[in-house]
């Protein structure tokens, strides 16, 4: 039996909760978070944004989200251990306005379209046009 992952996904901007359960081999093949989502129509954008982004190559940083375990902890438990997970791009993206590592860090923001899923996990889809508020 394929082990499967469960996501619990909020959306502060529209109050939107959504849990999805997906098998974590078919996860793989979605490759990322943001692609995960789209599949059960929920998309990690507020606003525009949804229409004005990079379209998931991790420039833009409109699919911000928090990634927390499920019962809603932070994962990463140092700045270090939190910067060392992230991918170039989140690197770079999430240490350049509105965003910030010290900002990114504290809120737990991954760029949808750059995650990896590898465990259960809570997402919040914070306000504002690139979800950092």
């Amino acid at each position: 039996m394929e082990k499967t992952v469960k996501i619990k996904y909020i959306n502060k901007n529209t109050l939107q909760v959504n849990e999805i359960e997906i098998g974590l081999e078919q996860n793989i093949q979605q490759n990322n978070l943001k692609k995960t989502l789209k599949q059960f129509n929920i998309f990690p954008y507020n606003g525009k944004s949804k229409y004005l982004n990079c379209k998931g190559i991790g420039s833009c940083g409109t699919c911000a989200v928090s990634v927390l375990d499920f019962d809603g902890n932070k994962i990463y438990s140092s700045k270090d251990e939190y910067i060392g997970d992230l991918t170039k791009m989140e690197k770079i993206r999430l240490n350049f306005f509105p965003h910030t590592l010290d900002n990114s860090f504290e809120k737990s923001l991954r760029l949808s379209c750059q995650y990896k899923i590898k465990t259960d996990l809570m997402i919040i889809k914070n306000n504002g046009f690139w979800g950092n508020e």
